[in-house]
């Protein structure tokens, strides 16, 4: 597993989380009920409906079923605003059954390692999910409960956050200690890339196979991703959409291609990346003959610079102690107080209501890189909280620096790089290890020999 961009989901990089309290309790209620759900698309809404589906995949001992398929098909028409025709069914499907594949190992292994996701980062998610769609919590329950794609989207947040946990946590500190012969044989690495102009993209790759061509295939993709874009931020829609349609080796890594300079891109392809600017998309791109892409482009690095990740910032931000457990008054006060806060329009301001409420002030100086989700905002103005487990914080963006000019690459730099890469080398054994024991029979594919190609 590569670094996510997304990287939390990791944080919610990229995301500006909505806070609201409407109809929080009957969420934390059903995501209780759907903790102990293997895959969260199961028997009860078919024992409900008297439905009797089909199997398609077993993996291990669970079984996906052509209903677990379906509901998911709706879930994600609904959150992509398109029609659920049988048309969107057959193009998606595929690429559907195998990603309730991986989500099923993942709770699996989230099984094995004892992970058990807390009930309130789902809750966090499942808001930020009302949020993209504008509803309401209550509304936007409603709607899925209508479409019968609740549990299913429960889940869907669930392998989120278990494969965030098993990049995030899975590596003993032993294996993150390194010789300062590797320390410097990384930080030589990183000044050899520093010579030349690199950009840090993402892609969707689309192929001419049985299934159609690669242009026709690309351009309904970025339809789609124009349609999305409406309603998400679009690295958060690109990745989506990599899960789905996604079928160059890039897939398997959210479409992570990491750090490339123009001598390892195509002519086509560094024409539509010159043009881009950071955190857009390009235009459909014809690599070969059968062969499409689309670029996300990240973040640039030039030549003697540091990128605009590594530029500094300062924050301040304001911890409001929350928990699940706390009673309704005080929910109810933290709810009326949330407004006044977001509503300062300088730091000093901010630290002085934060003090009429009791709550911690402080300023934090970091690089962008490192709270990555205030990317764009507007300096002096205040993001909506983003909880961290045991307390909601309110970010305000102070100041950010100009990208300077760099001399060497600092030891620092060297480890966080060799981290990384450690991080996703062990995730990515332990995901194969774990996957190579577990038994996936595709029913659809064949009647007597187990499928292993998901």
């Amino acid at each position: 597993m590569s670094r996510h961009v997304f990287s939390t989901v990791t944080l919610t990089l990229f995301l500006c989380l909505g806070f609201s309290f409407v109809g929080e309790q009957t969420v934390l209620a059903k995501s209780n009920e759907s903790v102990s759900a293997s895959s969260g698309q199961k028997s009860n809404q078919h024992a409900a409906k008297n439905i009797h589906p089909k199997k398609v995949v077993s993996v291990g001992k669970d079984v996906i079923t052509d209903f677990d398929i379906l509901t998911r098909c709706r879930l994600l028409a609904f959150l992509s605003h398109m029609p659920c025709s049988d048309e969107f069914i057959n193009e998606v499907r595929d690429q559907i059954k195998q990603k309730l594949v991986g989500e099923t190992i993942y709770e699996q292994m989230a099984e094995q390692f004892k992970i058990l996701p807390e009930t309130a980062n789902i809750r966090v998610m499942f808001e930020e999910y009302a949020q993209s769609m504008k509803l309401t919590l209550d509304a936007f329950e409603s709607k899925l409960r209508e479409l019968g794609c609740y549990d299913s989207c429960l889940a869907l947040i669930r392998s989120n956050i278990i494969a965030s946990y098993i990049y995030t946590s899975s590596v003993p500190k032993d294996l993150l200690r390194f010789s300062e012969k590797q320390i410097q044989k990384k930080i030589k690495e990183l000044e050899v890339g520093q010579k030349e102009k690199q950009f840090e993209i993402l892609e969707i790759v689309c192929y001419s196979d049985g299934k159609g061509d690669a242009v026709s295939k690309i351009k309904k993709v970025r339809e789609k991703l124009e349609a999305m874009c409406k309603e998400m931020p679009p690295v958060r829609a690109f990745q989506e959409l990599v899960d789905l349609y996604s079928q160059g080796p890039s897939s398997k890594r959210n479409g992570y291609v990491g750090w490339v300079s123009f001598d390892q891109l195509d002519k086509n392809s560094r024409s539509a990346v010159a043009k881009m600017e950071i955190g857009s998309y390009s235009a459909i791109v014809q690599t070969h003959r059968k062969e499409c892409r689309l670029y996300y482009l990240n973040d640039v690095k030039n030549p003697g610079f540091v990128s605009l990740r590594q530029s500094t910032v300062r924050v301040a931000t304001v911890t409001i102690p929350y928990s699940p457990q706390i009673s309704k008054d005080e929910e109810g006060i933290i709810k009326r107080r949330i407004p006044t806060l977001l509503s300062c329009t300088s730091p000093e301001e901010l630290n002085n209501v934060a003090k009429d409420f009791g709550y911690k002030f402080e300023y934090i100086d970091t690089t962008l890189g490192r709270v990555e989700f205030i990317r764009g905002t507007p300096k002096n103005k205040c993001l909506h909280p983003i909880f961290t487990g045991n307390a909601f914080v309110i970010y305000m963006l102070v100041h950010q620096s100009t990208p300077k000019s760099i001399e060497t690459i600092t030891k620092e730099d060297a480890l966080r790089q060799l981290e990384h890469q450690r991080k996703s080398e062990q995730t990515e054994k332990i995901t194969k290890d774990f996957k190579h024991h577990v038994a996936i029979h595709d029913y659809e594919r064949s009647s007597t020999k187990a499928s292993r190609s998901y």
